[in-house]
């Protein structure tokens, strides 16, 4: 025995050992026992989706007693069935990621495995059918992700931080219904976490900006400008708001309800409590008489104050403790409120239960101070001043509006009651809109008539403009307030909006069109200021020996075939001096260090620095028939003069109100919402070509006078100090406001922040799945489809960031409702809608174990609406969630 010697073992232990071995040897051995023989196993799909219908076959059939076990992505057994005859089929429910199939023998040996990838994303599905109600609800949340989707990267200290706008509180209204789409849902509130000021408060937006700029200087006094990352980023708090702080914590908790991540959250919470309490006690937040949040005067939630609160400031956005008239703006405080209890929510989260109680008690005593100060009955007063003494002249009742942070606060929390007193103010509008007008959904209304001028026009943007922010908060709490067949009314009228648009949601529409009479023109003649010519060829010809400029001074390159005289370009008439009218001076030609003519032409003067045309009367739009050549940002300066004094100043830009004369071309819109698919602020309004280009032209502009009640006495033009070369054919007044193009966009909002509200309404309105928890580990399901001609509908509500989910199908023929549900956490509480006239339940049965069993329910109702409420466990053990409801009859 080599082996045992070379271990030197002790003879005692030899003799034993050696014993034992001759004892085995001389006994029976039982038969061997063979491994089974493996199965090669196939599914029908590569990858499958939650709930989908997968078939495992196998190559031969197994031994009697085989069953297929089926595991999701935790690893949790969802599946278990016989599989003798060779295949079985099973339904996908549970968390995703790889799911392990095997096929075990009845020892519990493995025969056969595969692997099945399970994943899903947020969408709805409508069965295809000869009626196909679901598929409209398919098409317009697909048309809301296509607007909302935009994204960017903000690079600050070598991090890469995703915003989906460049804005906090866009950024956070986005967030609500993104989160549901896309995963990195942390780094944006990190941005402003990181960059919070030691007082709490925290920046409204920012921009890569090397150089100083006017906002270094515009917002340096009392702080609210701020540079970071070695001076190359610039953040920005427009003074006049009082929204950011609880906009701030808002996008925390969206945050962390998509993630989950309660290190981030241990992190991150103490910024939160900071902001708020920032809101709740800085003078130029906190009105000490009232105790309650206070602002400048602004339209709603805006950034901006009207013209006679501008002027004590002498900046509409600036605030001065000692000059501003403040006043509270409930939904400053409505959002406050709501944020406190969302900020107590995850503080009792991470087990700071009495800072958690003490954020509630204060915001309930918050919303009692504002309830006496502003609801009067129906809805929240708009602004209520601090002191009672202060009257403006805005030319409205400002009792009588009703701006948008209503619509707003149907989902912060407050009673039912105000809930639906503020739903039936808009069912009201809705039923007395002003002619032309898209919606009840607007910013404001009344609209103001005096103190908003310029892009803030009657019926434009913030006065008065229909928006898609409110049409989607205002769906989501009327689903929630038993006016489920309204908020499904505007989900409709919404769908045929993107469909109107080319499959995109503009924000802001304008919020009413009444047919306007023939409007008026008078051009004005240019024979007194121009001095240059069109051509080369104009010049020679009739300059005489002082021969005048012609166009750039380049041969063969001007602006030959361009029409004279009386001419109508795009419907406005202007009156183009003749070349032998004025000596060939035809055009006023402006520009600041232009450069001289090319060498052996002779010219006094090519271009004036400024111009002005002596006009009278009164105008709603000044028409300018123009062009740029050698073009930078900005052409120049347009100063509308009064008879009574003053003057109001428009720039005119490059790429929007004026093109390069060459292949002239308008450029995109600067930001979401300004000109895409309605109404422009110039157009390419003539076109011919010359001995250098094939294609140039001349650009049409309208520029709006802000005070078209004022008569006019001059217009004066000024070069921009760049090199820019202006030209001015044409200078036309009307007594219309200049639109080229559909009228009815309107502008100055980020359209995925309107695509947002309504697509949260969809998935959690509609749809009704909500989280309870973090990650869908506790979901509260409200499937609202009985409000719609839906009969079968299958609804996927998913967080990127860490694979929770959702996901159900519905199907009713009017006497039982069928619902199959899975999901990747514990537990669904159902809150099922009856169809109208179907005022409860008679049995609701679980099935999804092959066992029918009937589940305890409870009936509620909310006004005329009825829910049956019951419990699902979403474990997994059992598989999909089978679930029939019948209906009682009425």
């Amino acid at each position: 025995m080599p082996l045992l010697s070379s271990l030197r073992l002790p003879c005692t232990f030899c003799l034993a050992l050696t014993a034992s071995f001759v004892a085995c040897t001389a006994a029976p051995l039982p038969p061997p026992s063979l491994a089974p023989v493996r199965l090669q196993m196939t599914l029908s799909t590569p990858a499958a989706q939650p709930l989908d219908v997968v078939v495992a076959k196998l190559g031969a059939s197994p031994s009697p007693g085989a069953v297929l076990q089926v595991r999701d992505g935790a690893g949790r057994v969802y599946a278990q069935l016989p599989i003798a005859s060779g295949d079985a089929s099973f339904a996908v429910a549970g968390a995703l990621g790889i799911h392990q199939l095997t096929v075990l023998d009845d020892e519990g040996r493995l025969l056969a495995e595969a692997i099945l990838p399970v994943d899903c994303t947020t969408g709805l599905q409508g069965e295809q059918h000869a009626n196909n109600e679901g598929q409209p609800y398919t098409q317009l949340l697909a048309a809301l992700y296509n607007t909302m989707s935009r994204t960017g990267t903000t690079m600050m200290n070598g991090k890469a931080h995703h915003v989906f706008v460049p804005w906090i509180r866009d950024h956070n209204h986005v967030l609500k219904s993104m989160k549901y789409f896309y995963d990195d849902v942390l780094t944006g509130v990190d941005l402003y976490r990181d960059t919070q000021k030691p007082n709490g408060m925290i920046w409204d937006n920012h921009s890569r900006a090397p150089k100083l700029n006017h906002w270094d200087e515009r917002f340096a006094e009392f702080g609210f400008v701020g540079r970071f990352d070695n001076n190359n980023m610039q953040f920005r708090r427009i003074p006049v708001e009082a929204d950011v702080e609880y906009l701030y914590v808002e996008a925390m908790w969206h945050a962390w309800k998509a993630t989950g991540d309660d290190g981030w959250l241990a992190k991150t919470l103490p910024s939160g409590e900071r902001a708020l309490q920032y809101s709740l006690s800085d003078p130029m937040r906190w009105s000490s008489s009232l105790r309650l949040v206070k602002r400048g005067y602004t339209i709603d939630t805006w950034d901006f104050q009207n013209e006679e609160d501008a002027q004590r400031t002498g900046d509409p956005m600036k605030i001065d403790p000692n000059k501003t008239r403040f006043g509270v703006m409930f939904g400053d405080n409505t959002g406050v409120y709501h944020s406190a209890l969302l900020l107590a929510e995850m503080l009792d989260h991470v087990g700071q239960k009495d800072r958690a109680a003490k954020w509630r008690t204060d915001a309930a005593a918050l919303r009692q101070r504002l309830d006496a100060l502003s609801w009067n009955g129906k809805f929240y007063t708009h602004h209520v001043p601090e002191e009672a003494s202060v009257h403006r002249d805005l030319g409205v009742d400002e009792k009588t509006q009703v701006s948008l942070s209503n619509a707003y606060s149907l989902n912060r929390g407050i009673e039912l009651e105000k809930r639906q007193a503020i739903i039936k103010t808009y069912q009201d509008i809705r039923d007395h809109l002003p002619q032309g007008s898209p919606g009840e959904w607007y910013t404001i209304y009344p609209t103001f008539k005096k103190g908003y001028g310029g892009h803030n026009d009657e019926w434009q943007y913030m006065n008065g403009g229909v928006v898609s922010i409110v049409a989607g908060e205002l769906a989501h709490g009327a689903f929630e307030a038993g006016f489920e067949d309204y908020g499904a009314d505007i989900l409709t009228r919404v769908l045929a909006l993107t469909k109107k648009y080319g499959g995109r949601l503009p924000v802001t529409l304008k919020g009413a069109n009444p047919p306007q009479g023939k409007p008026q023109f008078v051009p004005v003649s240019l024979a007194a200021k121009a001095n240059i010519a069109l051509t080369v060829d104009a010049a020679n010809a009739h300059g005489g020996k002082a021969k005048p400029f012609a166009w750039i001074g380049e041969e063969g390159n001007d602006l030959p075939g361009f029409p004279r005289g009386q001419q109508d370009f795009k419907g406005v008439p202007f009156d183009v001096l003749a070349d032998d009218a004025n000596r060939a001076r035809v055009a006023i030609g402006l520009s600041k260090a232009a450069g001289r003519p090319p060498k052996g032409m002779v010219v006094p003067k090519p271009y004036a620095e400024e111009a002005t045309l002596k006009v009278a009367g009164k105008a709603a739009t000044v028409f300018l028939l123009h062009a740029v050549s050698n073009a930078a940002d900005v052409a120049g300066l347009v100063e509308l003069q009064y008879k009574d004094g003053g003057s109001s100043i428009a720039s005119v830009k490059v790429g929007s109100d004026v093109f390069g004369w060459w292949y002239p071309e308008p450029a995109a819109p600067a930001r979401e919402g300004e000109g895409r698919g309605g109404a422009t602020r110039a157009l390419v309004a003539w076109e011919g070509k010359n001995a250098r280009a094939l294609r140039v032209g001349v650009s049409l502009l309208g520029v709006r006078n802000p005070h078209p009640e004022r008569e006019l006495s001059g217009i004066k033009f000024t070069a921009a100090p760049n090199g820019s070369r202006w030209m001015i054919l044409g200078v036309t007044l009307s007594d219309q406001v200049a639109a080229f193009g559909d009228t009815s966009v309107s502008f100055g909002i980020p359209d995925n922040w309107g695509a947002a509200a309504v697509a949260y309404a969809l998935l959690e309105g509609l749809a009704g799945v909500k989280d309870t928890s973090t990650k869908m580990q506790t979901v509260a399901l409200a499937p609202r489809w009985a409000a719609t001609p839906v009969t079968a509908m299958t609804s996927t509500v998913k967080y990127p960031a860490s694979q929770g989910y959702v996901k159900y199908q519905f199907k009713s023929d009017g006497q039982t409702i069928r619902l199959a549900i899975t999901g990747s956490g514990r537990q669904a509480d159902v809150a099922l809608y009856l169809p109208p006239g179907k005022t409860a339940a008679k049995v609701v049965r679980r099935s999804s174990d092959g066992k029918p069993q009937d589940l305890a329910f409870t009936t509620s109702t909310i006004g005329k609406s009825s829910y049956a409420k019951f419990g699902v466990p979403l474990n997994a053990s059992e598989g999909v969630e089978q679930i029939e409801v019948y209906l009682a009859q009425p």
